[in-house]
């Protein structure tokens, strides 16, 4: 092997190969351990760590302290002593605003009464502690998938592409009403009322029946949301008999004896009639199924505002009797063998009540062109389409073809971070960095960034990633891939966890009408709603008080439209 080559082969598998970052890195990590309680000492200061300094909001390769603040001042008001020093021996310091979900830990460890040893962070960026979950309440059992292989189905189809905030909830909607005998549902996030008076109207008529699986946990509710207890309590009213219900057997959630997902039920699929579904990258809340048409907005309604505050999803509605039958197989399959390990009276995690965040008042003209939305497309004829689910089949599906890009790689997700402790997992993460390196291939990658922009660009970029590929987006909860122009898939989170052990749903279509749809969307998104620096730096979003007035130029808007842990 050429000694270039192992310069390469040594880039790509090791983040730090570089002497410079490993001894400015080495430098920051001590300057850490000999001052990091001094830092967190002086008055605003909420957490230190290392990290890459940015300029003017862009990031550079220099290591360095990062010094999260409450609050950055003109130096003019700040006393002397107060200051936070620009260099700790040969290690810069960066100073920057902390984040909303910054601002939140700080509160609650100062509640917990936590050392402050917690506030301070050691590991360099990129570096991950090899785990997404932090306690079991069940434990793990094997999943055992049903006995009906997860093969491509090659039929004569209808498939309606289609997008939100564009046409999603019109198109959700008219799928839900046109149920006739039954749905069967799974969700992980349900907190839209819109969506369950729907489903109230769409099976108020006798014999038409709902079997539906829920995540249990992960509840963030704003005003006017509905709890999954509601939403359970309500269509058991409602159905009576005709409502069949189960938990998801969920490690990290305390409602059932075992589990058989680690941390997540995260699959967004109804099939209905049991020869339709719809399959999605969002959840049913109000960000994602927002239930305003853009193509027929009220007067005087701000579109630009609509378009910057609502999620960003991929769906799609298909009319295929063999697909909707294989995937109500398996989602059947998972409700019956929750259902035998439900606990009598669950814990169920309560919802955790969010405060509002006050954002900056970006106006339309930030956009380097006018809001555009999307009609739906429809696909009328034979198609091949491969169905993935976790834990069963997805990166078996998913690393060949990432590996396999010759001209163009398109990824959009809300997620994409390692995790070390996750082999298999690993060679997907570094399948895509290692593309994002490969100049015969176009390769862009969409990744979330609302205000945390600074945190999500050091971590790739530690990681390796050419981060001349790399963009982010406010509200981008899609989780799509797009290869060659032919190819598209979605909806799997980038996690160690999302991709091997939750359960979650993706398809893959080989089909250039349906990759051409989803391509102009996500050129569209590239090109006028995504950034490559961290814009909070220079203005960041902070927590809202209960009856706090909203400063000038902020917006206050709830936790939820910022803010997703899925």
């Amino acid at each position: 092997m050429s000694s270039s080559l192992l310069k390469k082969v040594r880039k790509v598998e090791e983040p730090y190969a570089s002497e410079e970052w490993r001894r400015g890195f080495d430098d920051v990590v001590g300057a850490i351990r000999l001052h990091g309680q001094e830092l967190l000492a002086i008055p605003g200061v909420l957490f230190v760590r290392p990290g890459f300094r940015f300029r003017d909001g862009k990031l550079t390769t220099q290591p360095a302290v990062v010094v999260s603040v409450a609050s950055k001042q003109d130096l003019e008001y700040i006393a002397v002593r107060d200051l936070v020093p620009r260099k700790l021996g040969r290690a810069v310091v960066d100073v920057v605003p902390a984040s909303p979900k910054e601002q939140l830990q700080f509160k609650q460890l100062v509640n917990a009464f936590a050392n402050v040893e917690s506030r301070l962070g050691f590991a360099r960026p990129g570096e991950d502690l090899g785990t997404e979950t932090t306690a079991f309440f069940a434990p793990l059992e094997p999943y055992v998938p049903p006995n009906v292989p997860l093969a491509e189905v090659t039929e004569n189809m209808t498939v309606v592409c289609h997008a939100s905030p564009d046409t999603g909830w019109r198109i959700l909607r008219d799928f839900l009403l046109g149920t006739q005998t039954r749905l069967t549902s799974t969700m992980y996030e349900f907190t839209a009322r819109h969506v369950l008076d729907t489903l109230v109207e769409a099976l108020q008529d006798d014999g038409k029946e709902m079997s539906l699986i829920l995540d249990a946990g992960h509840q963030q509710l704003g005003s006017g949301d509905v709890s999954k207890d509601e939403v359970v309590n309500t269509l058991q009213g409602e159905l009576s008999d005709r409502f069949r219900f189960a938990w998801a057997a969920v490690g990290d959630d305390s409602v059932t004896s075992v589990a058989f997902f680690r941390n997540a039920y995260h699959i967004k699929v109804s099939v209905r009639d049991g020869n339709s579904f719809w399959l999605s990258s969002g959840n049913w809340k109000r960000s994602g199924q927002p239930t305003i048409d853009p193509f027929n907005p009220p007067a005087g309604f701000d579109l630009a505002a609509f378009q910057r505050r609502s999620n960003r999803e991929w769906h799609v509605v298909i009319h295929s009797p063999a697909l909707a039958q294989l995937l109500e197989t398996y989602i059947t399959h998972d409700i019956t063998q929750a259902e035998a390990v439900q606990v009598p009276q669950p814990n169920l995690v309560q919802p955790q009540p969010m405060p509002d965040v006050f954002i900056p008042d970006t106006s339309a003209a930030a956009f380097l062109a006018p809001p555009q939305f999307f009609e739906e497309l429809e696909v009328k004829k034979e198609l091949t389409v491969q169905p993935l689910l976790t834990p069963d089949n997805f990166i078996d599906f998913v690393l060949p073809l990432i590996e396999g890009a010759q001209t163009k790689l398109y990824f959009q997700n809300q997620s994409l971070k390692p995790n070390s402790s996750n082999p298999k997992y690993m060679q997907l993460f570094r399948a895509l960095r290692d593309k994002s390196q490969d100049s015969s291939v176009e390769v862009r990658i969409l990744v979330r960034g609302d205000f945390d922009a600074a945190n999500i660009l050091t971590t790739l970029q530690g990681q390796g990633f050419n981060m001349d590929c790399v963009k982010l987006q406010n509200g981008n909860h899609n989780k799509g891939i797009l290869v060659d122009g032919k190819t598209v898939l979605g909806s799997h989170n980038w996690t160690g966890d999302g991709t091997t052990f939750n359960r979650d749903a993706s398809l893959i279509f080989n089909d250039p009408d349906i990759s051409n749809y989803y391509e102009q969307l996500f050129l569209h998104d590239w090109e006028h709603l995504s950034f490559s620096d961290a814009p909070e730096l220079r203005e960041m979003a902070r927590i809202a008080g209960p009856n706090e007035p909203t400063p000038p130029g902020m917006v206050r808007v709830p936790w939820d439209e910022v803010f997703s842990d899925d």
